[in-house]
């Protein structure tokens, strides 16, 4: 019985989570990274304390330690930690709220990451981590945000991402407590705009649509070209620079991308001339 006005008192807060609704999106604050931040964190009308810690090298290298109160969390090995850390309280169920605690690091050839944690209802938990930098993270009502990162794939350039806190509620059989977990993920969209201009290094095959095996046109060699749109991951969108005609190109790869032409797959650099790529 206990068991279940646990996980229905849970499957309440998931709801209050979901419904929660403000005319003002939430804004984050900045404060110095040795500044200690008092206030009501998690809307349970006490005072908490959140406090940074650093133990780093002369070049700002080093380890970043997170403390509410008694807890901590401590991430190693950040490079070119920022002298600030910011906060954000997001709406929780009807009247409460909790607060994301965020350093961040710029981090290798300007790879910035965000540190973010949460505290709620008492508990500090450690969401992970955003390849950006708090000041250009835009939170909606629900704490969900949208911000700016590095591509994954075709060179160096910058796209939109949308993120969400994933939530799960665990029952302990033996402790016979409920127990949470936060995460903070991607959630990918179909396809994100690059405007890339390049030249061509080889004929292409086009399809048009992601769903068809057989070219619609080719696209000749030393022809200017522009990759319009991708997915980031498996698909781009490359069009005639003149004529403004095209369609889709399959490609795959983690850190560097090979295109396909029939049944070949080639890299990147030996098809399209003109991506950029930045150390």
């Amino acid at each position: 019985m206990k068991k279940i006005c646990v996980l229905t008192l849970i499957a309440m807060m998931v709801l209050g989570m979901c419904t929660v609704s403000i005319a003002e999106a939430p804004q984050i604050k900045l404060h110095a990274i040795d500044d200690k931040y008092t206030d009501d964190l998690d809307g349970g009308d006490r005072k908490s304390t959140v406090e940074i810690q650093t133990a780093l090298d002369e070049y700002g290298d080093g380890d970043i330690t997170v403390i509410v109160n008694d807890q901590s969390f401590t991430v190693e090995s950040c490079c070119s930690v920022a002298e600030k850390y910011a906060t954000v309280q997001i709406p929780y169920q009807e009247d409460g709220f909790y607060t994301l605690i965020m350093p961040y690091e710029y981090g290798p050839s300007d790879d910035p990451v965000t540190y973010m944690f949460m505290y709620m209802d008492g508990v500090l938990y450690n969401l992970g981590s955003v390849p950006a930098v708090p000041e250009t993270i835009e939170f909606d009502e629900n704490g969900d945000f949208t911000t700016t990162i590095r591509a994954r794939l075709l060179g160096t350039w910058y796209r939109p991402a949308d993120y969400v806190i994933a939530s799960a509620y665990h029952w302990d059989e033996t402790t016979e407590q409920a127990t949470e977990e936060h995460l903070v993920t991607e959630v990918p969209r179909d396809v994100y705009p690059m405007g890339q201009i390049v030249t061509l290094k080889k004929n292409l095959p086009v399809l048009a649509s992601r769903y068809d095996t057989e070219p619609v046109k080719t696209l000749t060699a030393g022809e200017k070209a522009i990759i319009s749109a991708t997915d980031d991951c498996r698909w781009l969108y490359v069009v005639d620079a003149e004529l403004d005609e095209g369609g889709w190109v399959k490609m795959q790869g983690e850190y560097t991308a090979t295109i396909q032409i029939g049944e070949s797959w080639v890299d990147e650099t030996e098809v399209f001339d003109g991506l950029v790529y930045a150390d």
